[in-house]
């Protein structure tokens, strides 16, 4: 795959649902532990976060303002470049009609672009964007999931693209808030936990703290460091769980190689079937022909999907 590819299907996340043999921790080797650590079922979604080792690649273009890269003839800026540019629909992704140059971005405030050096700023706004679409995702499939089973979901986030892969000490907070947005405009009549695991120095979600409930939602927040299906679970949920994911790899990524205890990655495949389930060289439904589109408060096959917004772009406004 190319870079551009990957910036891509980073945003595409696989779920399933999964028997587990232990709690998930990153350190488990796929070694069965005592039932009453874990939960035995419940659903795991793959999700991949922003990426910022290759310099002027992926999400690096859209978060990351530096006098190279962020120039008018690249695209950027508010004057509408010469020739077509991606940075320009990728501003239209994030919200943005524009990603700025590297003089407009100069002139903002520090809590609009934080200073990382004296030639590179972070872009607080586009980065809680890229990551409030795998908040969106992961909502509306618990929503449905366990909508599906007459339960409500605790869904367990875990950080994506943080700790030693993160670009900024603010990024934690600024994962959280984005969470926060996403809560605030989702539907959670069939959420009723969420649980941050292992995102350090952060204690708020909004206006909510640990034990918690955010305002005007019914969703409990919760900040653990929990594996990744640990028990106990409040009676009537259904365990959702995230884990970061790599674009570009098999699911497990390092597990392939037997460095079992790499990363997050490969701790989800040793605890669970994603290693098998979300691999499309094994599991024949991991296919386009099975793609859904997560959108407010559903879950739709992409054919259904389609059909529907010809429908209300079809109809008089």
């Amino acid at each position: 795959m190319s870079y551009d590819e990957m910036k891509l299907s980073a945003l595409v996340a696989v779920s399933s649902h999964s028997v587990f043999i232990n709690d998930g921790g990153r350190h488990n080797r796929g070694l069965p532990a005592s039932s009453d650590n874990f939960v035995p079922t419940g659903v795991i979604v793959g999700q991949v976060g922003a990426r910022f080792e290759r310099e002027g690649l992926m999400e690096w273009q859209d978060c990351v303002v530096t006098p190279h890269q962020n120039t008018p003839y690249r695209g950027y800026g508010k004057e509408p470049p010469s020739q077509p540019r991606l940075a320009r629909q990728w501003a239209h992704l994030w919200g943005e009609p524009f990603l700025p140059s590297w003089e407009e971005a100069s002139k903002c405030s520090e809590d609009e672009f934080v200073p990382h050096s004296s030639d590179l700023l972070f872009n607080v706004r586009v980065y809680k964007a890229r990551i409030q679409l795998p908040a969106e995702t992961l909502l509306a499939e618990a929503g449905a999931r366990a909508a599906g089973v007459g339960l409500k979901a605790y869904v367990r986030v875990v950080g994506l693209g943080l700790g030693v892969w993160s670009f900024t000490p603010r990024q934690n907070q600024l994962f959280v808030d984005a969470w926060a947005d996403a809560l605030a405009a989702a539907d959670t009549s069939h959420i009723s936990h969420v649980d941050f695991t292992w995102i350090s120095d952060v204690t708020r979600c909004g206006e909510a703290g640990d034990g918690e409930e955010f305002p005007g939602k019914g969703v409990v927040i919760r900040f653990t460091k929990s594996g990744l299906h640990s028990a106990p679970l409040p009676d009537g949920t259904l365990l959702v769980t995230s884990f970061a994911w790599d674009s570009n790899s098999l699911p497990g990524n390092e597990y392939w190689r037997g460095m079992l205890s790499a990363s997050g990655d490969p701790a989800a495949a040793c605890s669970s079937t994603v290693a098998e389930l979300h691999n499309s060289l094994i599991n024949p439904r991991v296919t386009a022909t099975n793609l859904h589109v997560a959108s407010p408060g559903r879950v739709e096959h992409v054919a259904a999907y389609a059909s529907r917004r010809l429908q209300i772009d079809a109809a008089p406004q």
